[in-house]
């Protein structure tokens, strides 16, 4: 996943297998909080956070099954996070 941080309402994208081409048939949850995906490959999705992420796990549903969770850092505002 790219980046491992953001901020609320920011995007990440995540890289696997299996997911669905179709944007509509994953489902993105950030410590519970439905993300949009904004864009799917079978191997990626590029997904908006929800703007009131906490930091947590996220986890993909699709039609082959749950992914595994990967934490994700969230920050409240753009001048809580540096890129190292």
């Amino acid at each position: 996943m790219f980046p491992t941080a953001t901020v609320r309402g920011g995007e990440v994208t995540l890289f696997g297998s299996n997911f669905s081409s179709n944007k509509d048939s994953n489902d993105a949850y950030v410590s519970g909080r439905k993300a949009t995906v904004l864009e799917a490959t079978t191997t990626s999705l590029k997904l908006k956070v929800p703007p009131d992420s906490v930091t947590g796990d996220l986890e993909v549903f699709t039609t082959s099954g749950q992914s595994n969770r990967v934490p994700l850092a969230i920050f409240p505002d753009p001048g809580g996070y540096v890129e190292p």
